[in-house]
């Protein structure tokens, strides 16, 4: 809400009717609230549509073009042109301006984002001349892209033999897209969020898949796949969002010529598709689903079902309705002590809720909850859960006090700047302007808030009536049930094998030679480098464009209450307070340890100082924007094998909260209470639950802990507490719960007393200077008188920490149900410290979006091919839902040659520098203005050591890079370890293909 912090939002410069630069001035619109100025204008010649929001204050300018793109079935179109016209243009002819544009932008955004009605091509940079040269590559991109049969085989799918030199070989199916979508259906969350959204719409697009369905991409033909680029994406199917200080009137002159260009070239007429959504005909009967989904054969199906219920409930032209169910899911399922959550969890009937609530950002919403964790003769006692509250919330409305809370959760929402702001409001125009509604309904969000409370006031019932009519006395629901199911993964892979060697059986000898040849064609292709001239068209930043120094954080050190260091960050948060507290557990008894974990996800959602967890869960809703902790790493930036290990609370509340968030925190931190053992049961339960659920979403990160885990201190507690030695305590104390729960309290409460020993804590504030005031005395507070007095030391040695385990003998692998790989290679690597890391740095760069990026994504059609390199010790190579993970180990075998045999340029060098140059630009806002200055003082970082690595990467030269990149390879490739994470079937089969063969052990036991 607008309050006498903010300054004025600009006057406008413009008028409506004004004619400037081809665009007419439909509408000018001063917003306070965000410190700017809209102005809305059509193209005339083009019919495009476009919306300035001019705030001369942020210096991050964003672009965003959208085009509506309703699927016309389940074949992925819209997501595999999103990739493919990001691929070459008329004017940038190279095979791949957009990685081409990463690897020199100081851009801190750039993407293309498929959504299931529109697709969406963003990009932000604090750097005008940057800003420009993107809008321009993204402008020629979308309007003119050099989109071939080639590019559908690449993105999307085609057809090869998995042996081209035997021609008796099995067909199989690549594709960028096709290999993306089968790791998205690999997840039992991601079929639970497709079933449930897309099967209320069955009769509008909403009911398609827009990334695709892996068993129906391979239908799509080139055909079909270049109409609908000709139909849709026409100027006058456009809308162009932009953002930041640059004046309106230039954008307009950049834009014009453009749009000019891209409709002439349709003929001139500016006129596109009607690509309105039609609303889905309501159901007369609520409707059932039933979906099994695989596990491993050996793998116990006990308590991995699922059961939902989904509703239509209205469409989103109405800004307080919307928000009223906004409010709605927050009463509902907000937290611990909402009903609905409540009523689920404590039923016992499974172990966590499914991703539940309002789902809004389409042209009809839905509400969703369900249960996970469950058996499906439960089904029915889910469902009668689930409904009686619903009928007594509907009867008994809820406290004042609890609507109020959710309120001031809604305006945190509206008051936050966060990382990547100005794409945060392009979306929030997108939210309406897709549908032809009003582009600014949802950036005058504050008023809405106020009309809410005005009908509330006149209507008391409000919330009731949402719930009955919306909800109990809606037929447009749709139940589904999703059952584990240990042979379906084996009897997919066999029909899908059957059918393509019918496939096969049926192609001539003259079509099969067909499917050889143009395989090999793609590969010549991909092979292909680009040649010099094409690379040259491409607008670039030099190294003389780079700021002699990287951007400034404000921050003061002082010493707070206690002796604790305050540390804070100097930046405008608008009314929002932001405050941290870090704990160093150096020295910690070595059995506590992969306790962390789970105390810091305990922390904050039990009951405390006398109060049960409802209590505290009401509490922390009513005056908090958020509360919670969460395990600390941070290498030291001076010295190797140095760092921090720890926890972090942090939290957020406005102004007139603050004093009751902090009252609420020291609960926590001196109360908190371990007594209530059904709680304590359900949080693991909860915690096992979502941690097995993320693992496929994840994997490149489970495999890359495992592979680096015996490098270091600092790695090993990386994989102790994000890997699978999480997953696994999380698993075994779910399910030895009553035996271990003496050893669980005992552990817990070891670990909270240790939080508050003297020396140990430092302190991260960003907000208003009265609530820094009190947030410093507040630290004095916190002592408690269990507390054994120890010093911690300033920055921990590898001697406080657990010892890393032995190294593995060879190759290894985590077998979990998927249908894609995870490919890992970690390598000990030079500290941030040493001279040798700006090199590395850049070698990095260059190998994740040069070799890395072709061999693995774009000729082995994964996901994604990636370097990971910091500074910390470790330097890796990964892939992302990859289709042949024997190809992508010989990929990271093949480097040292691959890369001693590349023709690297200077060019190639600056362009690398410059990347890695990104985060000295990017903007300061509030919270991670915090979070980094707490961690700065944690790492012992400083501006001169930041300015020393800063020259250090600009000067940055060929030879260092050659030289360096050599040297280290040579030294540190004998003690690279492999991971790979997979499903058992792929595993087995790399294994019978490896000459090496990978270590496989599950990444969970049976009953996990």
């Amino acid at each position: 809400m607008p309050d006498a912090t903010l300054t004025p939002c600009p006057p406008p410069t413009l008028a409506p009717g004004q004619l400037l630069h081809g665009f007419r001035i439909t509408a000018v619109t001063p917003l306070p609230q965000w410190r700017a100025c809209a102005v809305q204008a059509l193209h005339e010649a083009s019919g495009a549509q476009l919306l300035h929001l001019h705030a001369p204050e942020d210096g991050e300018n964003a672009f965003a073009v959208a085009f509506r793109t309703p699927p016309p079935d389940d074949t992925g179109v819209p997501h595999i042109l999103e990739h493919s016209v990001l691929g070459g243009s008329r004017k940038y002819p190279v095979k791949d301006p957009f990685i081409e544009m990463i690897k020199g932008s100081l851009a801190t955004f750039i993407n293309a984002l498929t959504y299931s009605d529109k697709t969406v091509y963003p990009i932000a940079s604090p750097v005008r001349r940057d800003f420009f040269n993107l809008a321009d590559v993204y402008m020629d991109a979308v309007f003119h892209p050099n989109i071939s049969e080639m590019t559908l085989k690449q993105e999307g799918h085609h057809l090869e033999l998995a042996n081209p030199a035997d021609p008796a070989s099995p067909l199989v199916i690549k594709g960028i897209v096709y290999n993306e979508m089968k790791g998205a259906y690999s997840e039992l969350d991601a079929l639970i969020e497709r079933v449930t959204s897309q099967g209320l719409f069955p009769d509008t697009p909403y009911g398609r898949d827009s990334g695709g369905d892996p068993d129906a991409i391979p239908q799509l033909t080139y055909a079909q796949f270049h109409s609908f680029y000709e139909r849709l994406y026409h100027p006058a199917n456009a809308r162009l969002v932009l953002y930041g200080d640059i004046p309106t009137a230039e954008h307009l002159a950049f834009l014009d010529p453009r749009l000019t260009d891209a409709v002439a070239g349709r003929g001139g007429a500016p006129a596109a598709q009607d690509t309105a959504l039609p609303p889905q005909p309501r159901w007369p009967a609520p409707r059932e689903r039933a979906e099994p989904y695989p596990i491993d054969p050996g793998e116990s199906p006990e308590a991995k079902s699922a059961v939902t219920v989904s509703w239509l409930v209205g469409e989103a032209a109405d800004p307080v309705a919307v928000l009223g169910w906004t409010l709605l899911d927050r009463l509902l399922l907000g937290d611990a002590a909402a009903p609905l959550r409540r009523a689920l969890i404590d039923s016992g009937l499974g172990e966590d809720l499914t991703e539940a609530g309002f789902s809004a950002g389409t042209r009809e919403n839905s509400f969703h909850v369900g249960l996970r964790g469950t058996e499906p003769e439960r089904r029915e006692a889910v469902l009668k859960v689930i409904f009686d509250t619903l009928e007594a919330c509907a009867r008994d409305g809820f406290r004042a006090d609890r609507v109020e809370a959710a309120f001031r959760r809604a305006e945190y929402s509206q008051r936050e700047i966060g990382d990547q702001f100005p794409l945060r409001l392009a979306g929030m125009v997108y939210d309406s302007w897709m549908y032809d509604w009003d582009p600014l309904l949802w950036l005058r969000v504050a008023d809405h808030l106020t009309a809410l409370r005005q009908r509330l006031a006149a209507e008391p019932d409000f919330f009731s009536r949402l719930i009955r009519d919306g909800l109990l006395r809606n037929p447009h629901r749709l139940t589904a049930l999703f059952t584990p199911d240990r042979q379906l993964q084996a009897a997919r892979d066999a029909a899908f094998a059957a059918a393509l060697a019918k496939q096969k059986a049926a192609l001539s000898p003259a079509a099969l030679e067909t499917v050889v040849r143009e395989a090999a064609e793609l590969e010549e292709h991909q092979n292909a480098p680009n040649p010099p001239e094409a690379l040259a068209t491409l607008p670039r930043l030099h190294r003389a464009d780079l700021p002699e120094r990287p951007r400034r954080l404000p921050m003061t050190v002082t010493t707070a209450a206690a002796g604790v260091p305050l540390v804070r960050a100097d930046v405008f948060s608008n009314g929002v307070n932001y405050a941290a507290l870090a704990c160093d557990l150096a020295g910690l008894p070595e059995p506590l340890w992969p306790y962390v974990p789970m105390f810091a996800d305990l922390l904050t959602r039990l009951g405390a100082n006398g109060r049960s967890y409802l209590e505290m869960a009401e509490r922390k809703t009513a005056v908090t924007g958020a509360l919670y902790a969460a395990p600390l790493l941070l290498p030291d930036a001076r010295e190797p094998g140095r760092g921090v290990a720890g926890l972090k609370l942090q939290f957020k509340a406005l102004d007139g909260t603050f004093d009751d968030a902090l009252a609420i925190a020291r609960d926590f931190l001196l109360g908190l209470d371990f007594s209530d053992t059904r709680r304590l049961r359900d949080l693991l339960l909860q915690a096992k639950a979502n941690a097995r659920s993320g693992v496929v979403s994840s994997g490149h990160l489970f495999a890359a802990g495992h592979a680096a885990r015996s490098l270091s201190p600092l790695a090993h507690l990386n994989d102790l507490w994000n890997g699978a030695p999480a997953l696994r305590l999380d698993c075994l104390l779910a399910r030895e719960f009553d035996a271990r729960l003496p050893e669980i309290r005992a552990n817990l409460e070891t670990l909270r007393r240790w939080l508050l020993r003297p020396g140990r804590l430092t302190a991260g504030f960003c907000g208003s200077a009265g609530a820094a005031d009190r947030f410093a005395a507040w630290l004095g507070t916190l002592a408690d008188p269990a507390a054994a007095p120890a010093a911690a030391p300033a920055a921990a040695g590898p001697g406080a920490w657990p010892a890393p385990p032995p190294t593995p003998a060879g190759p290894e692998a985590l077998a979990f149900p998927a249908e894609v790989a995870f490919c890992s290679l970690a390598m000990p690597a030079p500290h941030l410290a040493d001279p040798a890391a700006a090199p590395l740095s850049v070698f990095s760069n260059l190998l994740g979006l040069g070799y890395l990026w072709e061999e693995i994504r774009v000729k082995g059609g994964a996901y994604g091919g990636m370097c990971a390199y910091q500074g910390s010790g470790q330097f890796q190579l990964l892939s992302y839902r990859d289709p042949d993970l024997v190809r992508t180990l010989g990929v990271f075998a093949r480097l040292p040659k691959r890369w001693g045999a590349s023709r690297l340029t200077r060019n190639d060098v600056e362009r690398a520098i410059i990347s890695c140059c990104r985060d000295t630009v990017r903007p300061i806002r509030p919270q991670p203005a915090m979070q980094e200055a707490l961690g700065r003082f944690l790492a012992r970082d400083s501006e001169a050591l930041l300015d020393e690595r800063y020259d250090r990467l600009r000067r940055v030269t060929l030879k260092a890079v050659r030289e360096t990149a050599a040297s280290f390879l040579a030294g540190a490739l004998p003690q690279a370890r492999t991971c790979v994470l997979a499903g058992a079937p792929l595993l087995a089969a790399a294994n019978a293909r490896l000459a090496t063969p990978l270590a496989i052990e599950p990444l969970l036991d049976e009953e996990g």
